[in-house]
C-alpha cells in the first residue's frame, strides 16, 4: 500500500514528498502541504497562505479553463497564478504570456501590473525633457515606413 492513502478519494501514492492533502472542500486531494494552502469559499478553490485577504473573489474563478494553455485549472497539478482582477492561469503560462510583452489579463484586459509607479515616473520624465527630435519610425517597427515625426514635451 502507498505512504499517503486517502479514504475519500480511493487515492494511494508513495511519494509524500509532494506533501499531498485532502482539502473537504475541493472533493479532491492535493498537493503542496496543508499548512501551505487555505480552502477560499467564494472562489471555491485552495490557494497559497500568501494570498489570503489579498486576493480578489471571482465565484469558481478555477474552475475554468487557463486561458492560455486551455488546461482545466482545478484540478492541475502546475502551479496556478491569481492576476490582480481575480482571474487565474497556470504560472508557467502567466510568464510565457510576459515573455510575448503581454501585460494585461487575457480574460478582462485589465493591467496585470500596479502601473502608477511606472507611469508617475513617466510623468515626471516627460516634465523634465525639453528635448525635441526629429526621428524615423522604421527602427520601431518591424516593416519600413520611413517619415519624420516630432517628439513633443513640455518646455
Amino acid at each position: 500500500m502507498g505512504e499517503y492513502f486517502c479514504r475519500a478519494c480511493k487515492f494511494f501514492d508513495d511519494d509524500v514528498d509532494k506533501e499531498q492533502y485532502h482539502c473537504k472542500d475541493c472533493g479532491i486531494c492535493r498537493v503542496g502541504g496543508k499548512d501551505n494552502f487555505f480552502h477560499c469559499k467564494k472562489c471555491g478553490s485552495c490557494y497559497s497562505v500568501t494570498l489570503r485577504d489579498k486576493h480578489v473573489c471571482i465565484e469558481g474563478s478555477m474552475k475554468n479553463n487557463c486561458p492560455i494553455c486551455y488546461e482545466y485549472l482545478f484540478d492541475s497539478l502546475r502551479e496556478s497564478s491569481v492576476l490582480r482582477c481575480g482571474h487565474t492561469m497556470h504560472l508557467q503560462c502567466f510568464h510565457e504570456m510576459l515573455k510575448h510583452d503581454k501585460f494585461t489579463c487575457p480574460m478582462c484586459s485589465v493591467s496585470i501590473f500596479d502601473m502608477e509607479k511606472f507611469l508617475r515616473a513617466l510623468d515626471a520624465e516627460v516634465g523634465i525633457s525639453s528635448v525635441r527630435s526629429t526621428a524615423t519610425i522604421s527602427s520601431w517597427v518591424p516593416f519600413r515606413v520611413n517619415f519624420p515625426f516630432t517628439f513633443l514635451a513640455p518646455a
